[in-house]
């Protein structure tokens, strides 16, 4: 299991995710 802090960033930087930001969605949904 990947770490959710580390991959998923305050929500002010996930705007700047444009790509990762999507592949992060769907991570939280799975945790």
């Amino acid at each position: 299991s990947l770490p959710t802090k580390s991959f998923n960033p305050d929500p002010r930087k996930a705007g700047s995710w444009t790509g990762p930001k999507e592949q992060v969605s769907e991570i939280v949904m799975e945790f």
